[in-house]
């Protein structure tokens, strides 16, 4: 399945397998970028988050960083 290039928040937790209130969480800390705002939608461009997973475009530190990976990964694999 390809991933939209835009998504919305139902579509974002989805894909990163966490909850709304993590994803603002993680766009105060600036481990996620800031979303697009049309109207009372909020759109986040998938190739931003997956540069600011990467590391690229944001002020997380590196273990932060691979602590979303691990838990992202260990949430989408259903480990508890």
């Amino acid at each position: 399945m390809k991933t939209p290039p835009y998504q919305d928040i139902a579509t974002l937790t989805a894909n990163l397998s966490i909850s709304p209130r993590t994803v603002d969480v993680w766009v105060k800390r600036g481990l996620l970028p800031p979303p697009v705002t049309r109207g009372t939608k909020r759109l986040w461009k998938w190739s931003q988050v997956e540069q600011y997973l990467d590391g690229a475009g944001n002020s997380g530190t590196a273990d932060e960083l691979q602590d979303i990976r691990n838990e992202t990964r260990r949430q989408a694999s259903g480990a508890r």
